[in-house]
């Protein structure tokens, strides 16, 4: 184990903006998504077509000006992406240079808070399909995560306390 992972271990905490999941957490993480591999309209692309790094992770946070919610990127890492439902795209991190560059989670930020205002600057858009929205309140976070809310008609509902939660929430009712 290399020196900057022994110190990583010994202090339980983020260095460098990477996602620092205890173990028994990413096996419930892996449970969940396990849960629902064989449920009809999810999907979630181990690496799909985009590859998700710590650094475009960081650069996505700078970006935006706000630390993302730790088990999003867990999420991020392990998979890249995923639909949750029927058109439901889960937001992913492409690199800069790449010209397929659709659902890209810093890309629909700039478009939705920063050119037209659609949300405040702390609301960060992370799945849509017609007219609703899955948001992360980004000045809401405690622990490293933040809760999600469910945006429709200009209206906030607490949907889920982590984006965990709301992937296994999502994907229940989507099997029924």
């Amino acid at each position: 184990m290399s020196f900057f992972n022994r110190m990583k271990f010994l202090l339980g905490r983020t260095i460098k903006n990477e996602a620092t999941i205890p173990t028994e957490m990413s096996e419930k993480y892996f449970a969940i998504i396990d849960g629902l591999k064989d449920v009809e309209n999810i999907e979630f692309l181990r690496h799909g077509t985009s590859k998700v790094t710590n650094k475009l992770i960081t650069n996505a946070e700078k970006e935006i000006g706000y630390s993302l919610p730790n088990s999003y990127k867990w999420f991020l890492l392990n998979y890249g992406e995923g639909e949750i439902g029927l058109d439901y795209e889960i937001c992913t991190l492409h690199h800069k240079n790449t010209e397929f560059r659709q659902n890209d989670l810093v890309d629909r930020y700039i478009e939705n808070s920063i050119k037209h205002s659609y949300f405040p600057k702390h609301i960060l858009s992370i799945c849509r399909r017609d007219g609703l929205d899955f948001v992360f309140d980004l000045e809401d976070m405690k622990n490293h995560e933040c809760p999600v809310y469910e945006y429709e008609a200009r209206t906030y509902n607490r949907y889920a306390d982590s984006f965990m939660e709301f992937v296994e929430r999502r994907g229940k009712e989507v099997a029924i």
